[in-house]
């Protein structure tokens, strides 16, 4: 999967480090085996709000779980701990079961909007992480990775991934204008999302991306110019942040951030050492704490960026908006019953 994506992308093979070991490359061909893409019929973006969660299948958009120790009080975070905490807190909403107790999918995209004491604005996108490694119902899919790995950075708006036309679209219902500001973060393919928005020219071209936070995403190949902070958090036993092939740039605005992950489990998955259970949000967040007070100056930098773009503090207000996006696939013999759409969350 690596090399395919990096001599598509980049025209390049991978050097031997970068190659994936026996045992990865048989836990990527099983995931792949079988797992054919479908055009969509029919894609659907509903607005959520806490009246309405329960009917979609969804958790109450208050009072979810974090891990011991982490806080997240709503507002638009601007810290590398907060945009963690913000992420966890999202990817909770698509939490849920059916009638009949089986687990629901519900792709999510999170768009915040702070408005400061004195008028000013600033808006987050907050981009939850894959849902399912095959073409599924959701926008967070295996499709959704291929897709988000292989835009362009001249793609109109309107031939963006589903997810990235999610986030766009939930921008403009929040009230978006032409030169506000947008930060965004994202997990594993909620990070591929967040950087190809980030570095898609018209996006950039009718808003100011301030800054752009990753956790566990494959982001090295993205081209995001130097106006924009970016900072890139991964696990050193997380193989997903390697699946491009491509290492994270360095710079004066874009660094990447490599914790340890020492604890038990975290390389099995599937009977093998391939460092799965290291990419789970959870552990992302415990460790973002420890980021944010490092006190390390590339970290303080990126967390100054944030707090010069998002209004905070006494007098702020946030608004919420949450989306669910699915489709119906061509070529199933089922597909998935519409939901019932809902207001925005304000």
């Amino acid at each position: 999967t690596a090399g395919i994506y990096a001599l598509y992308r980049t025209g390049r093979r991978l050097s031997a480090a970068e190659r994936p070991g026996p045992g990865l490359t048989g836990v990527l061909r099983g995931l792949e085996k079988e797992r054919a893409l479908y055009p969509a019929r029919r894609e659907v973006f509903t607005g959520v709000t806490p009246a309405t969660a329960a009917a979609q299948h969804m958790t109450p958009l208050s009072g979810r779980p974090l891990p011991a120790g982490v806080h997240h009080d709503g507002a638009v975070p601007t810290t590398v701990a907060g945009t963690a905490a913000a992420l966890k807190d999202a990817k909770s909403i698509v939490s849920g079961t059916d009638a009949d107790g089986r687990p629901v999918e519900n792709s999510t995209v999170m768009v915040q909007k702070a408005t400061g004491a004195d008028g000013r604005t600033a808006y987050s996108v907050v981009l939850t992480g894959t849902e399912k490694w095959t073409d599924s119902a959701g926008v967070h899919d295996l499709k959704g990775i291929g897709q988000g790995m292989t835009t362009v950075p001249s793609a109109p708006l309107s031939e963006l991934p589903q997810a990235q036309r999610m986030a766009v679209q939930a921008l403009r219902d929040a009230g978006i204008r032409p030169g506000d500001t947008v930060v965004l973060t994202g997990h594993s393919l909620g990070g591929i999302d967040a950087a190809g928005l980030a570095a898609n020219q018209q996006f950039r071209w009718l808003y100011d991306v301030a800054a752009v936070t990753t956790f566990g995403a494959p982001v090295g190949d993205f081209a995001i110019p130097g106006e924009t902070s970016v900072m890139a958090v991964e696990h050193v036993d997380d193989v997903v942040p390697t699946l491009d092939g491509v290492p994270n740039p360095d710079g004066a605005h874009r660094s990447t951030v490599q914790v340890n992950t020492p604890y038990a489990g975290a390389l099995e998955w599937y009977g093998g050492r391939t460092g799965a259970t290291a990419h789970e949000m959870h552990l992302y967040t415990v460790g973002a704490q420890g980021i944010s007070g490092s006190g390390h100056p590339v970290v303080l930098a990126h967390e100054q960026r944030l707090a010069d773009a998002v209004p905070h503090g006494p007098g702020t207000r946030t608004e919420s908006y949450v989306y669910e996006g699915w489709e119906e696939h061509t070529g199933l013999d089922s597909v998935v019953s519409p939901r019932r759409a809902a207001d925005r969350v304000r």
